[in-house]
């Protein structure tokens, strides 16, 4: 009988890249997504492919020389089916649940959502988070960074920065005085201010607001003496988020 007739197979899987907010990823929850796929047109039923006569596969004859050889292949008339059959496409909307802090990439199964074909089973769907950019905010890891521009002034003699954070609260915070914590990039100078407990919330734990305060075209002072030079240094190897 034809290949269709002979038992349940299963359809191919398919994957989709579905993007998200940083919000969405920062308090988890469902999203619904729509979903274009291919589905068995069930007002035609499947007809054996005249071609192969319902085998999926043909038997070519090769010449090698001398010899002949018979080689089998897939029936280019019906894809290896064995069979023909009409499908149509629909949109649906599916709804996914997006697990808290997920990272970039990371992959949602829903069974039995890809595309159909007849006599088999349906594949699964992969929905494959992509975060999308920021306005404010930057991902590392669980870690949110932040840059933000200020004085040299400022860097030295302390502010106060208030962030909107991604759930609405506004976070104080207080940046005290002094140059010990400056670091000298190459395009300027850098100080570095970390709120612990305040990033995205996975897994392996609760990340950190990162705060980035950057005097661009500033340059430190430079001390005299051993010890100066020593400091300054240690300022230059430390780069971070450079």
């Amino acid at each position: 009988g034809p290949a269709w007739a002979e038992g349940k197979k299963r359809s191919p899987d398919r994957e989709i890249a579905v993007e998200v907010t940083l919000e969405e990823i920062f308090a988890g929850g469902t999203k619904t997504i729509p979903v274009r796929r291919s589905v068995v047109d069930p007002r035609v039923l499947p007809e054996a492919c005249v071609g192969c006569a319902g085998a999926g596969e043909l038997v070519f004859q090769v010449q090698l020389g001398p010899f002949t050889q018979r080689i089998s292949g897939e029936c280019p008339g019906c894809a290896g089916r064995g069979f023909w059959y009409q499908s149509r496409e629909i949109d649906e909307e599916i709804e996914i649940t997006i697990p808290q802090g997920a990272p970039d990439g990371h992959p949602i199964v829903i069974p039995g959502k890809a595309d159909e074909q007849p006599r088999a089973q349906t594949g699964d769907l992969r929905a494959v988070l992509c975060t999308a950019p920021h306005p404010r905010f930057q991902r590392n890891g669980a870690d949110l960074v932040m840059y933000r521009n200020i004085s040299f002034a400022q860097l030295t003699h302390g502010l106060e920065v208030i962030v909107d954070h991604l759930d609405g609260r506004a976070i104080r915070l207080l940046v005290p005085p002094g140059e010990d914590r400056l670091q000298e990039t190459l395009g300027g100078v850098r100080r570095v201010e970390a709120v612990q407990q305040a990033g995205l919330v996975t897994p392996m734990g609760v990340g950190q607001l990162v705060l980035i305060l950057d005097a661009a075209g500033a340059e430190l002072p430079q001390p005299r003496g051993y010890a100066a030079e020593l400091l300054v240094r240690q300022r230059k190897q430390r780069f971070w988020f450079c």
